[in-house]
């Protein structure tokens, strides 16, 4: 098995790009399929993990004029949870009314989630729709596409998610050995 080492960890490939690949394409079929229903949606990335991910499903739009914001929101200190604190959010009058597609890398307990999700309710948007490359077992939320489950416990790096700001570039999915 494959293993790389970031800072003083070592990881192991948890996932193949072909797996990636596949959630990929399954997820730009469900966006094709909102956007059918309503053009003006807009997406909105979770920065800064998910840009990786949205750089993927955005390729195919090449002839489209895609309106793209970002949000920042923090909920983790090194590999440890915190309070989740918002960042950064797109400006209220480009959502207010409008349908949003959230893409995110990963959904881990779901509280950032849901207080992103809240805050959209609160600002009027028509529709959230959420699209996610994984999800941790267990987790309650409903996406609209079908993420990897990823077991809980596995700290993951590659394809946007990172180990202290490293590792976002990876093209497969790894988790850290147990020391």
């Amino acid at each position: 098995m494959e293993t790389i080492k970031i800072r003083e960890k070592k990881f192991k490939k948890l996932v193949d790009i072909s797996q990636i690949e596949e959630v990929v394409s399954q997820s730009q079929n469900v966006i094709n399929s909102i956007l059918q229903k309503d053009s003006d949606a807009i997406f909105i990335v979770m920065a800064n993990g998910a840009n990786w991910f949205a750089q993927k499903l955005f390729s195919v739009y090449e002839n489209t004029s895609l309106h793209i914001e970002y949000a920042r929101l923090e909920s983790y200190v090194g590999t440890a949870q915190a309070n989740v604190s918002f960042v950064s959010m797109p400006a209220e009058d480009d959502i207010r009314g409008k349908s949003v597609i959230v893409v995110e890398d990963i959904l881990d307990s779901g509280k950032t989630m849901e207080h992103f999700k809240t805050w959209l309710t609160e600002k009027k948007v028509k529709n959230i729709h959420l699209i996610a490359l994984c999800k941790r077992d267990g987790n309650s939320l409903s996406t609209d596409n079908s993420p990897l489950i990823i077991a809980k416990g596995e700290w993951i790096v590659g394809c946007g998610m990172d180990y202290n700001h490293c590792g976002r570039n990876l093209k497969h999915i790894y988790t850290m050995e147990k020391s």
